[in-house]
């Protein structure tokens, strides 16, 4: 009934630092999924369904590319049950953000999710605290099946999942809140949301 999928970007500090050479700090954080519907379709889900996004603690088992699959964090270190990232004991934090998905087609567009800036901080500032993100669908009691592509989806580049992180070298002005920006974020509209995507290179 449920399959929770692992996305992780292990290069974040190092990117980040490469491009800013200041002291700085995180002022927002969004990850953008893009579905793929495939040619083997048959019947659209039947009720609409909820798709979340939790990051993974510092204690989480260790997710190796290549390596984790239905049953195994990194080959060797199995999870609590088969596809268990996101109950993992101390394994996964609130659900940061929830995209509602609808019934009667299969959705077509980008994904966006808010990522919580304090987890995505601690992130550039610990590498060993990136244990990366799982993606599950919230409510297991409804079937529903949406695809995504992968960083190894090798249609359009553009489909591939995208972390925007924004950052400010003024770091000592105050930022708002995580339930201020949360609440500015919700009261975005969709292509508000989507707007960061048009500076992708």
């Amino acid at each position: 009934m449920t399959s929770n999928s692992i996305l992780y970007f292990p290069k974040l500090k190092k990117i980040v630092e490469s491009t800013v050479k200041d002291p700085y700090q995180v002022v927002e954080a969004i990850l953008y999924l893009k579905p793929v519907v495939l040619d083997d379709k048959a019947t659209p889900p039947f009720s609409e369904n909820w798709i979340g996004i939790k990051t993974l603690t510092k204690n989480a088992p260790l997710v190796e590319d290549g390596k984790a699959t239905w049953t195994t964090s990194d080959g060797s270190t199995a999870w609590s049950s088969p596809g268990a990232a996101v109950t993992e004991t101390g394994g996964a934090n609130a659900y940061s953000d929830m995209y509602r998905l609808p019934a009667g087609f299969w959705f077509e567009g980008t994904i966006p999710f808010f990522l919580s800036r304090s987890e995505v901080s601690q992130w550039l500032v610990d590498t060993d605290a990136n244990k990366g993100m799982v993606i599950t669908i919230v409510d297991d009691r409804t079937p529903y099946r949406i695809d995504l592509a992968s960083s190894s989806y090798d249609g359009d580049i553009y489909s591939r999942p995208t972390l925007y992180i924004k950052v400010t070298t003024n770091t000592g002005g105050r930022l708002s809140s995580e339930d201020e920006h949360y609440k500015y974020w919700q009261s975005l509209s969709y292509e508000e949301k989507l707007a960061p995507l048009r500076n992708r290179d």
